[in-house]
């Protein structure tokens, strides 16, 4: 028995060909007699002749002789409806015929099925997450960065900062969930980084986020966040 093994795609279940057991099992035949690679040295009526690959040799006559349940009326009819679909082209020979499916590239490419498979398997995955996250938002839990009440009061210090100075509210928990990602991110996952942002951006007057890029080495800025620090203290004397 020849080894190998040929690829079918789910979408021949809506096609015309899936209709019929006898078409299906034909065109299946089809797929299995079809070169793998190109062979240039097919004996055919004594000559040598290239078969590429998609493509085989064949007659009605063989057809008829293999195939279930077929006659050469039989398959004559269903080689016509395959070439007016452009499935195949039907190549008449001396004593013989070559056939050829038109898409065999498409329908057997070993790496293509696996990287659309992986590729709707990622996206499916990555769709799932999504959903997940918004879910947790609708239900009004948001995701902090990091889980301490430390963290969480300089957040609401920098909400209410946002509102007092800048007239800004977020106008859901979706896009403050967004900025809290955005912040852990900056903060490279630390929490006191991401606490010094808040602060650097307070003192400075800033409507967003932003990282010192000075790394607190100007005095006059350093002055600012110990202000700031100390004010908050008096505030919230738990931090």
């Amino acid at each position: 028995m020849e080894s190998g093994f040929i690829l079918l795609q789910r979408k021949l279940l809506k096609h015309w060909i899936f209709q019929r057991t006898d078409y299906f099992s034909w065109f299946v035949y089809f797929l299995f007699k079809a070169n793998f690679i190109d062979k240039e040295d097919y004996l055919f009526n004594g000559k040598f002749i290239t078969v590429k690959r998609g493509q085989f040799i064949t007659s009605y006559q063989n057809l008829a002789d293999e195939l279930p349940e077929c006659t050469i009326k039989k398959i004559r009819t269903f080689i016509k409806l395959l070439e007016k679909s452009k499935i195949i082209k039907y190549e008449n020979l001396i004593k013989g015929a070559r056939i050829t499916i038109c898409k065999y590239d498409t329908y057997q490419t070993v790496g293509q099925a696996k990287g659309k498979q992986r590729a709707s398997k990622g996206q499916a995955k990555g769709n799932d997450i999504k959903k997940e996250e918004i879910k947790t938002i609708k239900d009004n839990e948001l995701i902090y960065p990091f889980q301490t009440e430390n963290f969480i009061n300089f957040w609401n210090i920098w909400k209410q900062y946002k509102k007092e100075q800048h007239k800004f509210i977020y106008k859901g928990k979706i896009s403050e969930q967004s900025a809290l990602k955005k912040l852990g991110k900056d903060a490279n996952n630390n929490e006191q980084e991401a606490i010094n942002i808040i602060e650097y951006s307070i003192s400075n007057g800033y409507k967003g986020l932003f990282k010192d890029k000075n790394n607190g080495t100007n005095n006059k800025q350093q002055q600012r966040i110990n202000e700031f620090e100390t004010a908050v203290r008096d505030l919230h004397p738990e931090l």
